[in-house]
Parts: structure tokens; C-alpha cells; sequence
């Protein structure tokens, strides 16, 4: 995992484009450079202020540039709790650009998980459920058993929040076939 502190480039806001030109050049070389498989969170948590031009030049782009290039990268951010301004901002940018994104949202010396941006109602259980998981894996007999859905529509759902890269997975191989087993980003 790399973590990519934002306020170690100086920065302390995501407000003006022309101020975020060489961190939005910096997080999308670690994209480039990146292996596949390899997580990489953008912390938020000493940015003081945040509004659409600077998530979209910022976070937008690297989702776009994952997304363009299909790779196998995954990105999240971690924000602190209770910053009425991020939230919104994150949630309407994000969802208006129809790019969902993780967040670890830090909150009483532990994290929950948030998504910002539009991802479908049926989807929420299962991301819900992958993330309650922890370490171990999710698959989608596992989640159509807990979620009393099809083994398909579960499968169908897992690989929808995966091609979001909102949830990592294995190929796990059997003697008669193979299945994905779905894991949480952090």
C-alpha cells in the first residue's frame, strides 16, 4: 500500500485548479508507476478546506486515469469524522462525475467505511458486507447465502463493486472450477 499524505506536498487545500497542477502530476505518476494489485490511499486528513474544482482536478483525475487505462489499481481516501464540508463536497462531486470512491473515515481511535459517489442500492449490501468482513474474503456463495440472493446476482454484484475498484480479489481455484474471493480495500 502507498499512502500519500497530501499535506506533505505542501498542500492544505483542494480549492484553486492552477495550485494543484503538480499534485494532481505527482498522484498520477503513482498510478503509472504502480503494480498491479497495489492500493493506494490519498490522506485528507490535514486539508482544511475542499470544493468540486479541486476533487475533480485531484481525486477525479486519478480515478479517471485508473479507469482509462483499466489497470488493476485501487484508490481511497482517509478523511477525519465529522467534516460537514468534505462529506458534501466529496458526495456531490463524486456522484455527480458518477465515480464512487472508498473512504476510510477516521472516528473515535478506530475507521468506518463510506462510499462517496453513486453506486446502485442493491450494491450497498454486498460492499457492506465485504467490508464487515475484515481479512477474510467474501465469495459469492458466502454473500448469496447471508444476503438470500442468487449465487449469479451475487456474483454479478461482487464483480460490479471490483470493475468500481471499490473492493480488491482473489482467484481462488478448486478441483472443479474457480471462484473470486472479494476483500476490503483497508
Amino acid at each position: 500500500m502507498i499512502k500519500l499524505s497530501l499535506s506533505q506536498y505542501n498542500v492544505k487545500n483542494l480549492l484553486d485548479r492552477r495550485t494543484l497542477l503538480d499534485l494532481r502530476t505527482v498522484i498520477h505518476s503513482h498510478i503509472r508507476s504502480s503494480d498491479d494489485g497495489n492500493v493506494i490511499c490519498l490522506d485528507l486528513t490535514k486539508i482544511q478546506w475542499i470544493n468540486s474544482s479541486g476533487i475533480d482536478e485531484v481525486i477525479g483525475s486519478a480515478l479517471h486515469l485508473i479507469k482509462s487505462n483499466n489497470r488493476e489499481i485501487f484508490l481511497y481516501l482517509e478523511i477525519e469524522d465529522n467534516i460537514y464540508e468534505h462529506d458534501f463536497n466529496l458526495q456531490k462531486s463524486l456522484h455527480d462525475a458518477e465515480l464512487p470512491i472508498m473512504a476510510k473515515i477516521l472516528r473515535d481511535g478506530g475507521h468506518i467505511a463510506k462510499v462517496f459517489g453513486t453506486i446502485n442500492a442493491y450494491l450497498r449490501n454486498f460492499l457492506d458486507l465485504v467490508y464487515s468482513s475484515s481479512e477474510s474474503g467474501i465469495t459469492s456463495t458466502y454473500a448469496s447465502n447471508i444476503l438470500g440472493t442468487s449465487k449469479t446476482m451475487s456474483s454479478t454484484s461482487l464483480s460490479k463493486l471490483y470493475d468500481f475498484r471499490l473492493v480488491k480479489r482473489e482467484r481462488v481455484t478448486f478441483h472443479k472450477g474457480y471462484e473470486y474471493e472479494y476483500y476490503p480495500l483497508f
